[in-house]
């Protein structure tokens, strides 16, 4: 790398339809991903890392001897910034130990996968899978009673992030707050008050899991409640 704070992993290429590929593999560390300025100068050092991952790829990677490189990103793609404290949060062990909790609202098994927050980190990737449940109380932000949570900002550890950021896991959270303002809305309950409630609760679990056991192929699913 031509700069210190960059980390080159392991390649990440995608064939495209046209014949491109698409690379993902540098790792800009130390940068604020809430600030717009420092975005720009992340963008600038993966371009100027750009040639030298290039001439790497020339010589060493069979197929590439005459590539060169078609368009960057539009922008630099932000893995992590920060998290909101919620109700719950969800940990490394709930993922490890294939936790379900009765206010589950959706399931998640993508495996730990890690970046270096500092050059000097090594890459972390748990290729085993633990299927587990994304607790309701993780979507709902502390202080908050008309706000819901999607994506990689809900509560969670950094390490657990690591599994849960997805967009399929992001997908079945939305649906899952959007199931869940129509039941609080119904029932004259913000957030908070709802996710007090172990019958409504629970009502809300069943009809988002049911949704992911349509989508598993109707894998059976056993949470605290059931």
């Amino acid at each position: 790398p031509g700069a210190g704070n960059i980390v080159v992993r392991d390649l990440n290429l995608g064939l495209r339809p046209d014949g491109s590929v698409s690379v993902n593999a540098v790792d800009v560390c130390g940068i604020e991903g809430l600030d717009p300025r420092e975005l720009k100068i992340a963008k600038r050092q993966t371009e100027r890392e750009a040639p030298r991952l290039l001439n790497f790829l020339r010589a060493r990677v069979p197929g590439f001897a005459d590539a060169r490189v078609g368009s960057f990103a539009p922008e630099v793609y932000v893995r992590e910034t920060r998290h909101f404290a919620g109700l719950e949060r969800l940990t490394t062990q709930d993922i490890l130990a294939g936790r379900i909790p009765a206010d589950s609202i959706g399931l998640a098994s993508y495996p730990i996968d890690l970046h270096p927050v500092d050059p000097s980190d090594e890459p972390a990737f748990a290729t085993r899978r633990h299927m587990y449940g994304i607790p309701f109380g993780a979507l709902i932000p502390s202080g908050f009673t008309n706000m819901l949570l999607a994506g990689p900002a809900i509560c969670a550890s950094h390490v657990a992030s690591g599994s849960a950021r997805t967009i399929p896991t992001t997908i079945e959270e939305g649906e899952a707050d959007g199931v869940a303002s129509v039941l609080a809305r119904a029932s004259g309950l913000n957030f908070i008050e709802f996710a007090a409630q172990p019958r409504r609760l629970m009502m809300l679990s069943r009809l988002a899991l049911r949704d992911n056991e349509i989508a598993t192929g109707g894998v059976a699913v056993r949470t605290d409640h059931s």
